[in-house]
């Protein structure tokens, strides 16, 4: 009952912030975006907390395939909160993207198969950490582009590094984890969310991450390269002075 309320609260915590930032004009995907990286940063500390003082051998030692501890289910219910809130308050605001929808309902599904199975709890802190480690620059850049700034430096550098560490991660850090998973006693439906949520991510990568990551490239070399031929011209209208 103690984690119902609990997910009660969190849920009033996540709804009254949203109204408390578009009541003082702030725009709704600026304000969303603002919520994520809050609950990444609360995610963070959380998990920081739980491997700097100790609190559960299993997250700490990055072990896998035993129950779900309350350590454990209490990072559960602080995730499942956010992303409810998330994916109903944007269904609503009619902001609930074809890939946001299939993320969050990942993410939910994994954390209704842990509580359901009371399995696979540390499996999960491990997924939800690699796969948000883009929150920072994912977010910024949507905040860049409802400031007009789509054309600065700041929202390309944040458009490469969001490219950039969501591909690690999926690439490199999660199927890492699938392996991990196999060779333990990880639950069989756990395994086969994060093969499919890998899969998923393969097919953004390409598609998505790959197509912007060019076009951000493709602006500051043309935008360097306008100043190098500017230095050029200066260089050669100085020496045609002497």
């Amino acid at each position: 009952m103690i984690h119902l309320t609990a997910f009660i609260g969190l849920l009033f915590f996540w709804i009254s912030s949203y109204k408390i930032m578009t009541k003082q004009g702030i725009q709704s995907e600026i304000s969303f975006a603002v919520l994520s990286m809050t609950h990444w940063l609360l995610a963070f500390i959380y998990f920081q907390t739980i491997v700097s003082f100790q609190l559960d051998k299993d997250v700490e030692l990055k072990i896998f395939g035993n129950e779900l501890t309350l350590i454990q289910l209490w990072f559960h219910v602080l995730t499942c909160s956010y992303f409810t809130f998330d994916l109903v308050a944007r269904f609503f605001k009619k902001q609930l993207g074809q890939w946001l929808l299939i993320h969050h309902t990942f993410t939910l599904l994994f954390i209704l198969i842990a509580v359901l199975h009371q399995y696979s709890g540390s499996e999960n802190i491990y997924v939800l950490r690699y796969a948000t480690f883009c929150n920072v620059p994912m977010n910024m850049k949507t905040i860049l582009a409802k400031k007009g700034m789509q054309n600065s430096n700041y929202y390309h550098i944040c458009n490469l590094l969001y490219a950039a560490i969501y591909s690690i991660n999926f690439l490199y850090f999660l199927p890492q984890l699938m392996i991990l998973f196999y060779y333990s006693n990880t639950s069989l439906l756990t395994f086969l969310m994060l093969a499919l949520l890998c899969t998923q991510a393969h097919y953004t990568i390409v598609k998505i991450h790959y197509p912007s990551s060019k076009q951000s490239l493709k602006y500051f070399s043309y935008k360097y390269y306008k100043q190098i031929v500017l230095i050029c011209k200066a260089i050669k209208l100085y020496m045609l002075k002497d």
